[in-house]
């Protein structure tokens, strides 16, 4: 699980890079780290035989990273303590980026958690408000 979310990292810098949008690697690290760790861990606990699909769009200066996973629930924030573990994603994905959600995938099992980052977050519309 760790590999996956540090070549989820590596690949999207290098496509900022390429991109021009280097200025948003240290926000769009952090939110595809978090992403790509909650959708493996998500396809695994439902036992889920597809794999974790992160996509990245330049929309502008901004970048919306998706990933799609096998699991059908949705994200729920959580409370957690200060010496808990796990349990901050949904918090880290608030403050980097202005908007977050997630949708079901029509004709197919699972859904994608999705978040737009601009490089200086503003509140918006987010993954606990739906």
């Amino acid at each position: 699980m760790a590999a996956s979310a540090g070549l989820a990292r590596a690949w999207a810098r290098a496509v900022l890079a390429a991109w021009d949008l280097g200025h948003l690697a240290g926000d769009a690290e952090l939110a595809v780290s978090e992403l790509v760790t909650n959708a493996v861990q998500a396809s695994s606990s439902a036992d889920s035989p597809d794999p974790v699909r992160l996509c990245l769009t330049s929309i502008g200066t901004q970048l919306l990273v998706q990933v799609r996973d096998g699991c059908p629930a949705f994200p729920v924030h959580t409370h957690s303590g200060v010496t808990d573990e796990a349990g901050r994603g949904l918090l880290i994905i608030d403050h980097v980026a202005i908007q977050a959600g997630c949708y079901r995938t029509p004709r197919m099992p699972g859904k994608v958690v999705w978040c737009l980052i601009a490089g200086d977050p503003v509140p918006g519309n987010r993954i606990g408000d739906q």
